[in-house]
């Protein structure tokens, strides 16, 4: 069939082909991307995984007991943490405050939960300066959506100086986080708070089974970071099977083993040997 000229022509005018190659690298280069996350996301198969959400409120200009902005010393304290855990364990790090006033929305993932170079991590704290509110409960809740489908068990690290400003409750998110069955603890890391600041927190770590720690200066900040990288959940309490005869009629319904707990058994075995005894 003869190519109409004319068409051509036309297309040459609206696609000329210096135009169509300039489209396809771009479109390429997007496609690369979107295959080379997934390849990555798929090939993550941690068992673990730790979240940290970082308090950039305007409250951490305030100043420690020594006199230095907690801000200041947070990033350092920090800085020094990604270098020493365990690079193994997939990280997210969220912020909150750090953008805009009064806005309780303003909470950004600053880190996608993956495997990242330390200085880089340091990096993008370094640039955070504190200027807004603290969503505590909507940034717990954003936590829990980081962890990778993956992981068995989880950590969502806390690190704030003041509490929930926002018109949410932490205690909520926490009962929600407890009953998703994911594994998901949360500990709070009060930089600065007082014990009864503190308790007012305590509802978030009861629930999830995390820890409650409340430093006063760098050191302890480093210290209680350390805490929870080595902490392990508590076992969960193994219920043990025990079975026995009931006698003949048991064995007429064609079920001759009925579970029973272990101090039932204890107790029958007892009287068995009285009766012998007897």
């Amino acid at each position: 069939m003869p190519r109409n000229n004319t068409t051509a022509r036309r297309m040459d005018r609206v696609l000329p082909p210096h135009s169509a190659r300039r489209m396809a690298l771009p479109i390429a280069l997007a496609l690369a991307a979107i295959a080379a996350g997934n390849t990555a996301a798929a090939t993550d198969d941690s068992a673990s995984a730790d979240v940290l959400v970082f308090d950039a409120s305007g409250s951490m200009w305030g100043q420690l007991q020594g006199g230095e902005n907690k801000i200041v010393v947070a990033r350092e304290v920090m800085a020094e943490f990604f270098q020493r855990r365990d690079a193994a364990t997939p990280l997210a790090v969220i912020a909150y405050g750090h953008r805009r006033r009064g806005d309780c929305k303003d909470i950004e993932v600053i880190a996608a939960s993956g495997k990242h170079d330390a200085s880089q991590l340091a990096s993008k704290l370094a640039g955070i300066n504190p200027r807004g509110m603290t969503p505590i409960a909507e940034s717990l809740r954003l936590a829990a959506a980081q962890v990778p489908r993956t992981a068995e068990r989880s950590n969502i690290i806390l690190v704030t100086d003041g509490l929930e400003t926002c018109d949410a409750d932490p205690c909520a998110v926490a009962a929600e986080l407890a009953a998703s069955g994911h594994g998901i603890r949360a500990h709070v890391v009060g930089f600065g708070l007082t014990e009864k600041e503190a308790s007012a927190l305590s509802c978030v770590t009861e629930q999830t089974g995390g820890l409650l720690l409340r430093p006063q200066s760098g050191a302890e900040l480093a210290a209680a970071l350390d805490q929870i990288s080595e902490d392990e959940p508590a076992p969960e309490p193994v219920v043990a099977e025990a079975f026995f005869d009931i006698g003949p009629k048991a064995e007429a319904s064609g079920k001759r083993l009925v579970e029973a707990p272990v101090s039932v058994l204890v107790q029958i075995e007892r009287k068995n040997e009285l009766r012998d005894e007897l």
